[in-house]
């Protein structure tokens, strides 16, 4: 996931996305001081089922490989849709997709021995509550930059015109 911030993140640098680059460096960075909050606030242990498969360190809850893999993939998926305003098929493709993947990491923790159902389950929630708060924002600033833009618009049109311009003296 790691490559695919930094790369999405120059990329969106790269054609001066301001507000999303913010959003996304806070959907990452955020979700990961989360996922270190979260797991020393619960301190649950690692499940003991495979003694064969290669030792975890870090604290089971929650998991943190279904939590950023939700957080990038989530932030991607809204990345790719926002330029043409995908609808249709391709919108429709996007979200299965980056569901499945989601979804199978998520198994794959569990099935590899690393987490509990729970930690996987406790990784989403909080990954799609901290995605939704980031985007949340994102749209709030958005519409304020929108609002004043139009206001600065309609001020400028109003004295700058002529009829509006005789009005006022």
């Amino acid at each position: 996931m790691g490559v695919i911030a930094v790369i999405g993140g120059a990329e969106l640098l790269r054609r001066h996305h301001k507000t999303l680059l913010f959003t996304w460096i806070a959907a990452f960075v955020g979700g990961g001081l989360l996922e270190k909050v979260l797991k020393i606030l619960v301190h649950r242990s690692r499940p003991i089922f495979n003694t064969s498969a290669p030792a975890e360190q870090s604290l089971s809850f929650p998991s943190g490989h279904s939590m950023m893999c939700l957080i990038g993939v989530g932030m991607l998926v809204y990345v790719l849709m926002i330029p043409g305003h995908s609808g249709g098929i391709r919108r429709s493709i996007l979200i299965v997709t980056g569901t499945a993947f989601v979804l199978l990491v998520g198994i794959s923790r569990v099935y590899l021995g690393a987490h509990f159902p729970s930690d996987v389950l406790g990784g989403f929630a909080a990954g799609a509550g901290w995605l939704s708060i980031c985007l949340g924002v994102r749209g709030i600033v958005r519409h304020r930059k929108h609002r004043r833009s139009r206001a600065g618009v309609t001020t400028e049109r109003t004295t700058a015109h002529p009829i509006h311009a005789r009005a006022e003296s």
